[in-house]
């Protein structure tokens, strides 16, 4: 593995094959040059992402395969390698510290990094449990092992090969999932695509390497928050590196499913009176009543934020910067939410959230360039950083 080894593939290719697998749906896209997308699809799951993670790989299968379906009627040239990208709870990962300190100074070489990562890996491997214990003669495969950080003689550099010192330390980011659950991902994909090669990755990195990308060393320190399907995703980044992920089962559609519960409606209709509450479309009468329901999925909704919150406490500090991932509503609802005064004694210097959307950035950013965008903010975030050379 070289240095910093989730860059670009070298290889010419003319697109990539995208597929986000998320809490609520898959979506797939394919990928140009320039990170240009020139196809996108996608479907929402009939059955909710549940804690049986053999249902919800069986259910993710089912909706892959219809997608991909659609891909194979287009008339663009079929992509032959596919980048797949995780949601929790398919994986577990974890920030490993690596150190290399000698009395004398001693020559960075490729073969002592590979050897310091792959003991490493090896080490971490052995250490854990079967992510997927349901399922019979299961194991683990590793899915992610990326440096984010190198310092030297306690300065952080990139370029590092080569240079004399006494002390090296690496930020190593892992991560692994279910061999069986990603093989049947494999065969699904195979099975439709006749793909080549399928790389696996995991929400919280990838969203890292994208955000990182758009916004670069204007930012050292934040949060990306994600609640637009069945779960809320935090992931939090200090000194560019992303050092924690936790995630919890109150997204946009529990929301949605709570409401038409306190309601007596649908989904769907307790959905759109929500859209018409956050633009102050509802007549008085209405909106009092529906704020006085939504207010109690609020503190449902800020008590499992405060429990993530005090995990996240006891690894690194809650910073005020928060980018926000997902479509308008989802949008919406976690910044109202997040205005509870109650959240401010968390953040670092007990500072109020600095929201801003992944989405504003993308159409202020001049690195972005695409042909037409994907059914979500995620897929236009992460397509540049996947796509293939010029």
């Amino acid at each position: 593995m070289g240095l910093f080894s989730w860059g670009k593939d070298k290889t010419r290719k003319a697109s990539i094959g995208l597929i986000a697998i998320g809490s609520g749906g898959v979506e797939v896209a394919v990928v140009a040059s320039g990170g240009q997308i020139i196809f996108s699809a996608g479907k929402d799951y009939i059955k909710t992402a549940g804690d049986n993670v053999a249902k919800f790989s069986s259910t993710i299968s089912q909706t892959l395969n219809n997608v991909l379906s659609e891909l194979q009627k287009s008339p663009i040239v079929k992509p032959i390698e596919y980048h797949c990208i995780l949601p929790a709870p398919l994986f577990l990962n974890t920030i490993r510290e690596l150190e290399i300190k000698k009395n004398q100074p001693f020559i960075i070489e490729q073969k002592m990094i590979d050897h310091l990562l792959a003991e490493s890996v090896v080490n971490f491997m052995a250490e854990k449990e079967i992510v997927s214990s349901g399922l019979v003669d299961d194991k683990n495969r590793l899915i992610e092992n990326d440096i984010y950080q190198t310092e030297l003689n306690g300065y952080r550099q990139t370029n590092i090969l080569g240079q004399k010192v006494k002390e090296l330390k690496l930020l190593q980011g892992l991560s692994y999932g279910s061999d069986q659950i990603l093989k049947s991902f494999e065969e699904t994909i195979v099975a439709t695509t006749h793909a080549k090669k399928i790389h696996f990755h995991t929400f919280p990195s990838t969203i890292f390497k994208a955000v990182d990308a758009l916004v670069g060393a204007e930012r050292d320190d934040y949060l990306v928050i994600d609640a637009g399907g069945e779960f809320t995703d935090i992931v939090v980044v200090h000194d560019r590196a992303p050092v924690t992920h936790f995630s919890f089962p109150y997204g946009l559609n529990s929301l949605g499913r709570n409401l038409a519960e306190q309601t007596k409606t649908s989904p769907t209709e307790a959905i759109s009176t929500l859209k018409l509450y956050f633009q102050n479309k509802l007549t008085n009468e209405a909106r009092d009543s529906f704020q006085k329901v939504l207010a109690g999925e609020r503190q449902k909704w800020l008590d499992y934020f405060n429990k993530a919150f005090s995990a996240i406490a006891e690894e690194t500090f809650i910073f005020p910067q928060v980018y926000l991932l997902g479509d308008d509503l989802s949008v919406f609802f976690v910044r109202d939410f997040l205005n509870d005064p109650s959240l401010r004694q968390l953040v670092l210097n007990k500072n109020e959230f600095h929201l801003s959307t992944i989405d504003s950035h993308l159409k202020s950013s001049s690195k972005k360039i695409t042909m037409f965008n994907g059914r979500s903010s995620f897929i236009d975030l992460v397509a540049p950083i996947f796509s293939p050379l010029n």
